[in-house]
């Protein structure tokens, strides 16, 4: 992927496609202030208001995320999607 910094996606559903996601790099998730840096600076967070992610390594680093995106401007919250679906459901209350 870092290679040719993209990757394909197969869509095999009523109309098969092949799409190409296209300037990605990869950054392993035990590289933690990488990834940190990688997600907050992307260009994608300037209209992301969370990242949802499994990924514990991500997580343990929330507070660092969203520091270094907070000091590019955006404000970005680093969640697990069960803990985003409860803050959700909580604040319609």
């Amino acid at each position: 992927m870092n290679e040719k910094r993209r990757y394909r996606i197969e869509a095999n559903d009523v109309n098969p496609e092949t799409i190409w996601v296209e300037n990605v790099r990869a950054v392993h998730s035990k590289d933690a202030e990488r990834v940190a840096q990688e997600i907050a600076t992307s260009d994608v967070m300037g209209e992301a208001a969370f990242l949802l992610t499994c990924d514990g390594e991500v997580l343990n680093k929330t507070g660092c995320i969203e520091r270094i995106a907070a000091k590019k401007g955006y404000r970005l919250r680093v969640r697990n999607p069960i803990d985003y679906f409860w803050e959700s459901w909580r604040s319609r209350k």
